[in-house]
């Protein structure tokens, strides 16, 4: 085949390409109902409404409803006509990371959140660690005292992260300062767990955190 010949072809197929380009794109798109989840990535500037953004924690799937409630997050206070939605997002059973975004998303909101409560206990006895950690640092951020028992199960959590989490939260709700020091024993408990163990042990049981 000639190179003249070859040419030619490869200048039609360029040429068919550009066309067809050019036709798809200038063809009426019809608006999805549910935006795609990279939509929604955090971001200085969100990219929806919060309403818009509601509709996808209701409908959307997994990875829609992570980016959304991301958003959220970062709105904090302002977006408190989404918690109901966010509070059945806790009960998401298709994703782990969705119960976990909504929990760190009631927590952003803040005291508004605090219909959320008992949801979020329950969290904190969710299969996945960080599932456990993110409730019970939403506990602490949402500021009602009456979890601190809750909290101080989790003081027993198998796993350190959501130990420490819980132990933060005490701190922030009380008002209790407990050591700095998070070096482990031989049981992977550091110190600072073990001195909020102490204290409700020896203190916190025994008050009343009912409000």
């Amino acid at each position: 085949m000639s190179r003249c010949l070859i040419f030619r072809l490869i200048s039609l197929t360029v040429v068919f390409c550009l066309v067809s380009l050019f036709v798809g794109g200038c063809r009426p798109q019809s608006s999805p109902s549910i935006l795609p989840a990279e939509t929604f990535e955090p971001s200085p500037t969100p990219p929806s409404t919060l309403s818009e953004l509601i509709d996808v924690l209701a409908t959307g799937g997994a990875e829609a409803r992570i980016g959304a409630a991301q958003v959220i997050a970062e709105m904090g206070t302002e977006a408190e006509e989404a918690v109901p939605v966010l509070i059945d997002n806790l009960s998401y059973e298709g994703s782990y990371g969705v119960r976990l975004v909504a929990a760190n998303a009631l927590g952003a909101i803040g005291p508004a959140a605090k219909r959320a409560i008992p949801v979020l206990i329950s969290v904190m006895r969710d299969d996945f660690v960080h599932t456990r950690s993110a409730a019970a640092k939403a506990l602490g951020q949402i500021g009602d005292k009456s979890t601190v028992p809750a909290l101080a199960e989790a003081l027993y959590d198998e796993k350190e992260s959501v130990r420490m989490s819980a132990t933060e939260a005490i701190s922030l709700l009380t008002g209790e300062e407990f050591t700095e020091n998070i070096t482990l024993d031989e049981n992977g408990i550091s110190e600072k767990v073990k001195e909020a163990r102490r204290w409700w042990e020896d203190i916190g049981q025994y008050q009343n955190w009912s409000e």
